[in-house]
């Protein structure tokens, strides 16, 4: 009998704890966000960014289980009318929303202002362009999806515009500005105009405090086109390391803090004349198509074989347009040969946006 009336005791006291919790993390949560937003506005405040976007708090209302948030961004190129805002739903842990345990979840949407307003709610049916839906663990880890809704446009039968919209996932782990690691997928669905199949594309991202990888791709069913960036990092090198440092140390900063880079273009031929010619057909419906593909890959060669930097950094090879970029060891080479003068001109470069130029 003691032991039958020991469960409802339990079961009480366990109910009491998870909401002392989820009432003490909805507490913290609320503190993090302010200085997440105090932290961002003053980086950009510093930024010498004719934007000087802020993001601007419009109201907090803390529940036990979950809370609600407003915010605005601001910025100098931007009205007061036309200021986007987000409406965020932030679920407390330690089980938001589901039996896992995490330290919050949240439902974040862009809710367009102004003119921004007018031209999603054409194109989107009023639906919000950005949603967002994310969780994070104890641990600051952060994993989530983030989608902008398919658009599907017509003006009488003179234009028709239908994209499949943005689908993305995301994984991070942060500590700090210099611990932390991350790994985003974009995909942008297919895109047609007046019926003429555009293709789809990806970007994919990896990044930590000593480099990162960017790889983007565009498809037709002509080919893909493809270009990739990955470099890598002697030691840890922050936005604020790059604004301290000193002009005349430009010479020295590729060489000492880039431990190796590598970029790599492979352009589709038959990709690039069908993109084309679907585009000649969209600025003139009568054009013949057997014309307009001769044209358009004619003006692929003369570009090839007559630009200068055309002919520096590509290569031909089939039906791929190739260029191949690689530093390493206080060297760059441009398709295989070393090019000092390049590298050279990148130094200066680099120089020019430390002088503020």
């Amino acid at each position: 009998m003691k032991k039958i009336l020991w469960i409802p005791i339990a079961i009480v006291v366990l109910i009491v704890l998870w909401l002392g919790a989820t009432w003490y993390t909805g507490k913290v949560i609320e503190t993090r966000l302010g200085g997440t937003v105090a932290s961002l506005n003053k980086t950009w405040s510093e930024d010498n960014s004719r934007y000087q976007p802020q993001i601007k708090s419009l109201s907090y209302e803390r529940g036990l289980l979950s809370s609600h948030a407003r915010y605005a961004l601001t910025g100098s190129e931007l009205s007061s009318d036309d200021a986007p805002q987000f409406d965020v739903t932030i679920w407390h842990g330690p089980f938001p929303r589901s039996l896992m345990p995490n330290q919050f979840a949240l439902h974040a949407e862009l809710v367009p202002t102004g003119t921004i307003k007018m031209v999603t709610g054409a194109l989107m049916a009023g639906k919000s362009p950005l949603i967002v839906d994310a969780s994070c663990s104890y641990g600051n880890h952060c994993s989530g999806v983030g989608n902008v809704p398919a658009i599907d446009y017509a003006v009488d039968k003179s234009f028709k515009l239908a994209f499949g919209g943005v689908q993305s996932q995301f994984d991070i782990t942060a500590n700090s500005s210099t611990d932390y690691k991350g790994a985003t997928d974009i995909q942008f669905l297919p895109l047609s105009i007046n019926g003429q199949n555009f293709g789809r594309g990806q970007w994919a991202i990896t990044a930590n405090p000593l480099g990162a990888s960017h790889a983007i791709s565009w498809k037709t069913d002509q080919g893909e086109s493809k270009a990739s960036l990955v470099f890598a990092l002697s030691k840890p090198f922050t936005a604020a390391d790059f604004e301290a440092a000193k002009p005349e140390e430009a010479d020295n900063l590729i060489t000492t803090l880039v431990k190796s880079a590598k970029v790599n273009v492979s352009l589709s031929r038959p990709m690039l004349v069908d993109i084309g010619t679907r585009a000649a057909t969209l600025m003139n419906p009568n054009v013949d198509l057997a014309s307009a593909q001769k044209e358009v890959n004619t003006q692929i060669n003369a570009f090839l074989s007559s630009d200068p930097k055309a002919k520096q950094f590509l290569l031909v090879q089939g039906d791929a347009i190739t260029s191949d970029l690689q530093y390493a060891d206080g060297k760059l080479t441009l398709n295989g040969q070393e090019n000092p003068e390049l590298l050279a001109q990148l130094k200066q470069a680099i120089a020019m946006k430390m002088k503020g130029f």
